[in-house]
């Protein structure tokens, strides 16, 4: 059951990838859909640490959630560059 949550986690981060799809001339379209990724997954995040009992240590599963941030959060800075440049 736990590899399901890092599957869905990794699935949304490679999402992140498909910002690169669209039309470079909707910068707009690019953001949206970067920030829109990045609430997925801290709205997944948050699911899924609820349904887990409280310790006090970090978990495998965990770390593998918060691993997929960065390229989100890279790319998310990417698009802001480009829109607001």
């Amino acid at each position: 059951m736990i590899c399901w949550y890092v599957y869905f986690q990794f699935l949304i981060c490679t999402l992140a990838f498909a910002t690169f799809s669209v039309d470079k001339e909707k910068p707009e379209n690019r953001l949206q859909l970067s920030l829109t990724l990045i609430l997925t997954a801290i709205t997944f995040k948050s699911v899924v640490t609820s349904s887990l009992p409280v310790i006090s240590y970090l978990t495998y599963m965990v770390s593998c959630l918060f691993a997929g941030y960065p390229p989100l959060y890279f790319g998310t800075f990417g698009q802001f560059c480009e829109v607001f440049h």
